[in-house]
């Protein structure tokens, strides 16, 4: 709830991200993506092998993977 830049650099400090990143050509999986975040003290994770690119099929990874976090 804090107004202007405050606000939004705290926002930014406390939420993780996801991303799908396309595999190294040496560690290629069938789908050939990794499923990866970053959590807010700015760590980089690699959580496994990722869907093909799909925005519809990477939303229910997401949503696997924080049903089994926060099982």
């Amino acid at each position: 709830d804090l107004p202007g830049d405050e606000g939004r650099k705290l926002a930014f400090r406390s939420m993780s991200y996801f991303t799908l990143e396309m595999a190294h050509p040496l560690v290629i999986s069938e789908t050939g993506t990794v499923f990866c975040g970053r959590t807010p003290d700015e760590v980089h994770h690699f959580y496994g092998n990722g869907p093909r690119p799909d925005a519809l099929e990477f939303i229910q990874v997401i949503k696997r993977h924080l049903e089994a976090v926060n099982a």
